[in-house]
């Protein structure tokens, strides 16, 4: 995959922004990578305890309804992103996003105490709606704040944090859950969540953005304001380079949810039978992405963004298909591939995705790679289950690589630039 050619018009106001070893720079990094693990700690918490709420008395759910509570908060999250960035456009992305995280760990301690399972599919569905704030706006956040070289090296940083959250939510969720139940791992996460809000709060006021300079608008400012965003979602959704990212993570995302949505069952039936904390040591693969979102990004500015993306395609392939030996510990290699490689092509995409767009329109672009990135998770999350449930770990694998390697050759195709797609004409 090549840099794609046919970028968008940039806008040339001058910003202000920050490039390491800038005042400031170190706290935005602290901020960011703080948000991610909020976010992501409280989007998939439920994940490591599926198979206790499908074991709640009185609840008699099958494994399907039971991945719902994940996907109830994707699902959220990716039909409310593209509001979070039009209110970002009139409020600003700090505010915004400290009103996403509170809006986040406050649904975490209702949902520990969820009557029934209508109730917390409700509760992870406002959840979702919460946390996309800071899911749409991180990208549009750094692009505004960071020097354009520094990108893609400070997208790796805050995909650092997600992983770190999403690890969190897992692993201390899956431990606590041998002593309070799902409900203890879900108030425990809550509670770890709302101390990174605090410092998400703090180093994001002391690195606090200045925003750049605007043009004064005619009296009819509204309605220019809400034509110039239906422009912007008109060519991010018909730009080659930016679909083809979205069609990419899309695939990529509900493939890295239904793996760990269907890993716990996988684990916790026969022939391995582990316990819930058992299973939680497995998400330490996580790990893996938390130092391959960083090395990404640095793979990015050396080797470019393309070529680093098709390795990490691959790779996922590799790993999912390492998942099919029956030994425990190629289970584990297998995942830790698996993720480590996943976020790496994450952390290249979403920050290209912005950069694609330019300036004036990377909220646009951030917010749709966010819609589509969720709308897998909540989609595919749900639906690879059939093929588990009925054929077996091994088809659920075979429809989850073949999905995955037909989303890479179509990405490749479109990421590509128009001389080479027409040279092959």
């Amino acid at each position: 995959m090549s840099a794609p050619t046919g970028t968008f018009e940039r806008d040339a106001t001058v910003r202000n922004t920050l490039g390491r070893g800038e005042a400031g720079y170190r706290l935005l990094l602290l901020a960011l990578f703080a948000a991610g693990v909020v976010t992501f700690a409280q989007l998939y918490a439920p994940q490591s305890v599926l198979p206790l709420i499908r074991a709640e008395r009185g609840w008699d759910l099958s494994m399907s309804q039971a991945s719902l509570t994940v996907s109830a908060a994707t699902f959220g999250l990716a039909a409310s992103v593209l509001v979070w960035a039009a209110l970002a456009k009139r409020f600003g992305t700090f505010p915004i996003i400290c009103s996403s995280l509170v809006i986040t760990t406050a649904m975490g301690f209702l949902g520990a105490a969820a009557p029934g399972f209508g109730a917390l599919l409700t509760i992870r569905v406002l959840q979702g709606v919460g946390a996309a704030g800071m899911a749409a706006l991180a990208v549009a956040y750094i692009v505004e704040r960071v020097n354009p070289r520094d990108v893609p090296v400070v997208a790796g940083i805050y995909v650092s944090g997600t992983t770190l959250g999403g690890l969190s939510g897992r692993v201390v969720g899956a431990a606590l859950a041998d002593i309070g139940g799902w409900r203890g791992s879900l108030l425990g996460v809550a509670l770890i969540s709302l101390l990174f809000a605090g410092l998400f709060v703090v180093a994001g006021w002391k690195s606090r953005p200045r925003p750049a300079p605007r043009v004064d608008r005619p009296a009819a400012a509204g309605a220019t304001a809400s034509t110039t965003d239906r422009s912007d979602l008109v060519r991010c959704l018909t730009h080659r380079s930016t679909v083809g990212l979205y069609a990419l993570v899309f695939v990529l995302m509900g493939s890295l949810v239904a793996m760990y949505n269907y890993f716990a069952f996988h684990l916790t039936d026969h022939p391995y039978g582990l316990s819930t904390t058992a299973v939680g040591l497995f998400y330490l693969a996580y790990l893996g992405g938390t130092v391959s979102a960083r090395a990404a990004g640095s793979a990015a500015v050396r080797f470019g963004r393309g070529r680093t993306l098709a390795v990490a395609v691959a790779m996922m392939v590799v790993g999912a298909c390492t998942t099919l030996l029956p030994d425990l510990g190629a289970l584990a290699v297998g995942l830790l591939l698996f993720t480590t490689a996943f976020f790496a092509a994450h952390a290249v995409a979403s920050g290209w995705v912005g950069q694609i767009a330019g300036p004036e329109r990377s909220g646009t672009a951030s917010a749709l790679y966010s819609l589509f990135y969720y709308a897998g998770s909540a989609i595919l999350g749900w639906l690879f289950g059939f093929p588990y449930e009925h054929f077996g770990w091994s088809a659920f694998v075979l429809i989850l690589t073949g999905v995955c390697l037909a989303a890479g050759v179509i990405a490749w195709l479109m990421l590509r630039p128009r001389s080479a797609a027409r040279r092959e004409q």
